[in-house]
């Protein structure tokens, strides 16, 4: 699924509901550091074989919101292909197995991304207390948009993934990938993670009705 852009009446029952529900993704901002260039809860992941090279870090240069983003960055060589990656893992027991769950994101690139570049977005659904064997039970597959990107931030996502059987938690992956391509580069800024589970259609109809109330109200 690419870039979308949700019509008015769905973003007010959205937003009532992510209230209500919250974000399971707790520094979907980047807002809170663990160190110089690392987010708190995320994992930085920069591979870089050969002479290519590859950055996954916590910057402040350009954020959507706040003070801080995501940002990777790569640049292939003949001799090797790179990968920068951001990963989080949830809450153990943030996941219900069989309910839905949204995730949107903002992200930008900075200038043209080079040929071979590929950047996108999974997660993975995690039996992290090894009550059911451990391991990744299930995942969303990977979303791809770079070929979406612009250089202003704009929201990417996908609505009503269904969390694996055994699952308990969930591993949220944003990746950039380089091929072995001799000089070729991108740097993509991610801002305002967010993994939320969907309303059960009882509290997206009283959100809707919320919403119907506040406009009347404003009329």
């Amino acid at each position: 699924m690419t870039g979308y852009t949700p019509a008015i009446t769905t973003l007010v029952i959205a937003c009532g509901a992510s209230l209500a529900m919250g974000n399971i993704v707790t520094n979907g901002g980047f807002e809170d550091a663990s160190g110089p260039t690392t987010a708190s809860g995320w994992n930085h992941i920069a591979t870089a074989p050969g002479s290519s090279s590859a950055s996954s870090t916590r910057s402040t240069a350009m954020p959507a919101a706040g003070d801080a983003h995501l940002a990777l960055s790569v640049t292939g060589a003949a001799d090797g292909g790179p990968l920068a990656e951001a990963q989080f893992q949830t809450a153990l027991f943030s996941i219900t197995p069989g309910v839905g769950y949204d995730l949107s994101l903002l992200a930008k690139r900075v200038d043209p991304l080079g040929v071979g570049i590929v950047t996108g977005f999974e997660v993975q659904w995690l039996d992290s207390d090894g009550s059911a064997g451990g391991g990744v039970r299930g995942s969303t597959g990977f979303f791809g948009f770079g070929g979406d990107l612009t250089e202003n931030y704009e929201a990417f996502g996908f609505s009503n993934q269904i969390a694996a059987p055994d699952s308990d938690a969930a591993l949220v992956i944003i990746r950039l990938v380089g091929g072995a391509i001799q000089d070729t580069a991108g740097t993509v800024y991610v801002d305002n993670v967010s993994l939320t589970v969907v309303p059960a259609p009882g509290t997206l109809a009283a959100a809707g009705l919320l919403g119907l109330a506040g406009l009347r109200r404003r009329r």
